[in-house]
């Protein structure tokens, strides 16, 4: 039973977390800029749309494995 708990908060995090990873980018770009690493942060701005599509995709899917894994551990 605890395991389930455990599975169903972390799958509500990464769901949690799916609307901002916009700023998460932002927030990396900001900091490559700030570390004076412009061809990266130049590289995140470029490519930030495919970046947010698969980070997205990813935490959906860890989401939807560990709701799967709690329903298992019920």
């Amino acid at each position: 039973m605890h395991a389930a708990v455990y599975y169903f908060g972390f799958a509500a995090v990464m769901a949690g977390i799916i609307p901002i990873v916009p700023k998460m980018l932002n927030l990396r770009i900001w900091v490559l800029n700030k570390l004076h690493l412009k061809g990266l942060a130049n590289w995140h701005r470029r490519a930030a749309t495919p970046i947010i599509i698969t980070v997205r995709m990813i935490f959906a899917v860890v989401s939807i494995i560990l709701i799967w894994l709690g329903v298992q551990a019920l």
